[in-house]
């Protein structure tokens, strides 16, 4: 069963001719995964959860760096770290060897579908736009 937020978000995609395939994960959460292609075309994993209270939706950007040279951790520890002084809503981490970007927000019998799209929407944007540079580092 999905969560109320994940159904009105679901239904807010319908009206925009947007389908996505929802399930539900093993805590009573909602889960949505999609890959989009950005303007570059770079490929981009994105998770988002419905947490089962629908308090929070957390928004994850994977896939898009893998096979990272443990020789280059320390300048991609620093890059990531000036790219996250930029940016208040977004986060960039590296996990083993690659890199994954999230948000979240909170919501509090306030959900609105449109503050979820729109960080989906920045959060492909940044992806893309950040790339380049974390590329550079990655294999300077």
């Amino acid at each position: 069963m999905l969560t109320k937020n994940a159904q009105e978000f679901r239904n807010f995609l319908r009206s925009q001719n947007i389908e996505l395939e929802f399930f539900e994960g093993n805590n009573g959460e909602t889960i949505v995964e999609t890959v989009q292609s950005l303007n570059s075309g770079l490929k981009l994993r994105m998770v988002i959860i419905f947490g089962e209270d629908d308090g929070i939706v957390s928004m994850y950007g994977l896939d898009f760096v893998s096979a990272i040279n443990p020789a280059r951790k320390n300048y991609i520890y620093e890059l990531l770290n000036e790219l996250n002084k930029k940016y208040t809503y977004y986060k960039y981490i590296l996990d083993k060897d690659t890199i994954r970007i999230e948000t979240h927000a909170v919501f509090s019998d306030n959900f609105n579908p449109h503050v979820v799209m729109t960080q989906l929407i920045g959060m492909m944007r940044l992806v893309e736009s950040d790339y380049p540079e974390l590329m550079r580092v990655i294999w300077a």
